[in-house]
């Protein structure tokens, strides 16, 4: 684990282990932004569960 973790030049967030992550004991999700970059009619269908603009009324 440790050749693999000098082999990488990952921008891990702070406390994230390339070990722990190859081996399943990290949460992946730790790596996702905070407020990923989306359109808004994205953003706003994960907020309400239906399209933006009035389509449905």
């Amino acid at each position: 684990m440790t050749k693999a973790a000098e082999l990488t030049d990952l921008r891990l967030p702070p406390g994230v282990r390339v070990g722990d992550l190859l081996q399943g004991r990290a949460d992946p999700t730790a790596l996702l932004p905070e407020d990923p970059a989306m359109p808004d009619s994205v953003r706003d269908y994960l907020a309400n569960g239906r399209p933006s603009g009035g389509l449905h009324g």
